[in-house]
């Protein structure tokens, strides 16, 4: 790990076969928040499926929509509405956990803009969403410090996403299917995002901060997480996410459960080597 580093020290540290590739921007995500609906009953999200569902709705399995504070309607969002329910029992004991997962190295997504004229004003530009390793610094805030050296997990999924536009510093992107690592006590697991999207902006400094959210497979994550040591904690919550399925109906069931996050994440170099494809 190289921490708090200048462009210039990044490539005395680089051996021959390592390189960073300047013409991207990198994030590391350090910091994921879960939030419900606020007291109107509303919450920020995505609509993934291009519809408004009303309560009592089949083809959603009874479970309505919600209504971001912006105005959207259409919001596909279940997380938010058990989040409600959760945060006073649990909620705090959640959120630093899955921070410590990140603070660790073990929860470490990467995003990266390649080919911006401008982080204020571009067309045409990519996204590369993957998940990345390292062993990071953590900084005085207790999240990770900024311009560290991380590498790419080529275990992992790595997806890219074409065609992109940056208006006003602001990036919208979907629906694209991508992976989440998972590290949370006794369960290691990957959250295959379906009908995925982001929405965030890049500040001044270069950081982003925004939305990111999609569908799971309920039945794919019981089963990811009854065959690793966290099968006692699957049994727990298994009834929490079939009773609260919303999409993927059929023959009279649903199988995607909606969710969202925020995020906000700090700028970082991303370690290559030759042999990368």
């Amino acid at each position: 790990m190289f921490s708090c580093a200048q462009e210039e020290d990044i490539y005395a540290y680089l051996g021959e076969d390592i390189y960073v590739d300047t013409s991207v921007h990198s994030n590391i995500l350090r910091e994921f928040s879960f939030f419900g609906t606020d007291e109107d009953g509303f919450a920020y999200g995505f609509d993934l499926d291009g519809r408004v569902s009303p309560d009592g709705e089949e083809e959603s399995c009874g479970h309505g929509d919600l209504e971001s504070p912006d105005g959207v309607v259409g919001i596909d969002n279940q997380l938010a509405k058990i989040w409600t329910l959760i945060e006073p029992v649990a909620g705090s004991i959640a959120q630093d956990l899955l921070q410590g997962s990140i603070n660790e190295g073990r929860v470490l997504l990467a995003l990266e803009i390649v080919g911006a004229d401008s982080l204020e004003q571009s067309s045409d530009v990519n996204l590369r969403i993957f998940t990345a390793q390292g062993d990071p610094d953590i900084g005085t805030l207790g999240v990770i410090a900024p311009n560290q050296t991380f590498s790419i997990n080529t275990q992992a999924d790595f997806v890219e996403v074409e065609g992109v536009s940056i208006n006003n510093g602001r990036v919208q992107v979907g629906p694209i299917d991508f992976g989440m690592p998972l590290d949370i006590l006794e369960l290691q697991t990957t959250l295959n995002i379906k009908k995925g999207s982001f929405d965030f902006m890049i500040h001044e400094d270069g950081t982003f901060h925004g939305y990111m959210g999609g569908a799971i497979s309920v039945s794919e994550f019981l089963t990811d997480i009854k065959n690793t040591d966290a099968a006692e904690e699957a049994a727990l919550v298994e009834a929490l996410f079939i009773n609260n399925a919303d999409m993927g109906f059929e023959s009279g069931d649903c199988d995607l459960f909606s969710l969202a996050f925020s995020f906000s994440g700090t700028s970082a170099f991303i370690v290559r080597t030759n042999n990368m494809e």
